[in-house]
């Protein structure tokens, strides 16, 4: 994961000091042609003066990428930027993934339920009501874990929600996209009423397997600490101790709620060197989690931002404590016109003859998965060859000038957010750059700044280094063509960004925001961008791609 923000990488987009370098161009020629000639005149000139002209050319160094000689920039061989080898992991459109997308979109259309109304029921002080279903909403605990190659279970930091009070139960929208899929999913069907309910224990001793709420202070060894502050974890070594250090769960064994132990010592804690100190350790609560709680089956995305779990299948106890009904409508005809916007026919064409309209629309629902599969693939890939390509790359020398002008223009728009930013009054522009930049205390942000202008250069070289030697520049009719849509796209985001519905604008007035917008961006921002939209899946295309 980065570790500071940057320019998008691989999707060169001309800066404003670009544009005006663009404008420059010309003058560019003749105000080098005068310092040279001066230096030739003025024989009798310091070597310093000399140093200082020299030192001046190169810094206003700029490249025409279209016209230039880019070899002299950077080398790339074709073997460099052709068949090179990217793993690709997708989200498979499977069953679970269509059922997933399929409750999503009846949720959007629920209605509350007529014989339940508004009312919340209480698992525990109630008769038992109807099984959950699409659109309902449980306020529930759960907790998470995965499972070893011997069966065992292992809970992940953060699976867990039941915290000391036993208050913060989420809301869970069954439909609603808020969790993982198969999560919502798997609560479909079953009845709350028949599951084990989640019980605070506040008198006892710890057990091997407990699920236990503690309190305590830690001491590390790099000499942070933490306040006194409440944690919950299952008393098993593989979760625990992965957590806490090796031999805490075993330290927490026989232990009696309320009982104050001075202190834990370790020395195993992954992200911490030397030895780390717990003291003050209370037991507040043990968790009975019943004989036969919910569980349900699911599974994080290939993208989820915690790689140790991403794409694993893994498995919730889930302790519904109260449950709110409401109502999702059929896929039927007025289903399939008012809520798809399809005709009959056309999402028929989907399934095959005798299929039920919503067996046609989880197909429908199935090849969209595949779409979005197959453009999400495409953006691992190109950030695969960004990747790639910037490590194999030799780079000559870079156009000082074009350094310069990204630098200058991203320096000037880390001060003017600054100066936009509420907390401007309470700490310093270097604060602010280094949490903007996410670095760490101390970090020179400047020359952070510089690295990312002078790495935005370097692609953009490589960009047009590979269209010109592989010649994947449009013809007039395939410009035009990817131009229109690209301008397109960025007015309809424009339009939707200001909450302005483009389906009720006359034509003249849409091409009235589209010069604007046009004008706004300036035009050779969208000619670069054509230039990436029609070249960068041909290149991508040379990759050797094997998915998983």
């Amino acid at each position: 994961m980065a570790n500071k923000k940057k320019k998008p990488a691989g999707k060169p987009v001309l800066s404003r000091a670009e544009m005006r370098a663009i404008e420059e161009k010309k003058r560019k020629r003749t105000k080098i042609g005068l310092i040279i000639f001066a230096s030739v005149a003025a024989a009798a000139i310091l070597t310093l003066s000399v140093i200082g002209i020299v030192s001046a050319i190169i810094n206003s160094e700029r490249v025409d990428v279209m016209n230039d000689n880019l070899g002299k920039y950077i080398h790339l061989s074709p073997d460099d930027y052709k068949n090179y080898p990217v793993t690709v992991k997708i989200d498979p459109a499977d069953d679970m993934a269509v059922e997933n997308a399929l409750i999503q979109a009846l949720y959007a259309s629920r209605t509350s339920d007529e014989q339940y109304g508004a009312l919340v029921y209480n698992v525990a002080d109630t008769e038992p009501k109807r099984a959950l279903g699409a659109g309902d909403v449980v306020y529930a605990h759960y907790i998470g874990y995965e499972l070893d190659e011997n069966g065992d279970r292992i809970y992940f930091s953060g699976g867990c929600n039941f915290g000391t009070k036993l208050k913060a139960s989420n809301s869970i929208g069954i439909g609603s996209g808020g969790f993982i899929p198969g999560f919502e999913l798997g609560m479909i069907g079953k009845n709350p009423w028949s599951f084990s309910s989640l019980t605070k224990i506040t008198d006892g001793t710890v057990k091997a397997g407990d699920v236990i709420s503690f309190k305590m202070l830690a001491m590390y060894s790099d000499g942070t600490t933490s306040e006194l502050q409440s944690y919950t974890t299952v008393v098993d070594a593989k979760s625990c101790d992965a957590v806490y250090g090796e031999g805490f769960a075993e330290f927490l064994i026989g232990r009696s709620i309320g009982d104050v132990d001075e202190s834990f010592t370790t020395s195993s804690i992954s992200d911490k060197s030397g030895k780390s100190v717990y003291t003050d350790i209370t037991i507040e609560a043990i968790y009975d989690r019943g004989d036969m709680p919910m569980t349900v089956e699911a599974r994080f995305p290939v993208a989820y931002e915690d790689q140790s779990l991403a794409g694993k299948d893994v498995y919730f106890e889930i302790f519904v404590e109260k449950v709110q009904y409401y109502t999702v409508p059929e896929v039927d005809e007025t289903f399939v016109t008012e809520k798809i916007g399809m005709s009959v026919e056309e999402l028929k064409s989907y399934g095959d003859a005798g299929d039920s309209l919503a067996d046609c629309y989880r197909e429908y629902l199935r090849e969209n998965l595949k779409l979005k599969a197959a453009s999400d693939s495409e953006s691992a890939i190109i950030e695969a060859f960004w990747d790639h390509i910037t490590k194999v790359v030799k780079v000559k020398k870079l156009p000082r000038g074009d350094v310069n002008d990204y630098y200058n223009d991203y320096v000037a728009d880390i001060k003017d957010y600054y100066q936009r930013s509420s907390s401007s009054s309470d700490i310093s522009l270097d604060e602010f750059a280094l949490t903007y930049l996410e670095l760490e205390a101390g970090a020179d942000w400047y020359a952070e700044v510089r690295k990312s202008a002078e790495l935005g250069v370097t692609e953009k070289l490589i960009f047009y280094y590979i269209i010109k030697e592989e010649g994947l520049t449009p013809n007039e009719t395939e410009y035009a063509e990817v131009y229109n849509r690209v301008v397109d796209e960025m007015v309809e985001y424009v339009l939707k960004y200001q909450s302005i519905d483009i389906s009720t604008l006359t034509d003249e007035k849409y091409q009235e925001y589209r010069a604007l917008i046009i004008d706004s961006y300036g035009d050779e921002y969208f000619k670069e961008n054509t230039l990436y939209e029609f070249a960068m899946s041909k290149i991508v295309a040379m990759a050797a791609v094997t998915y998983e």
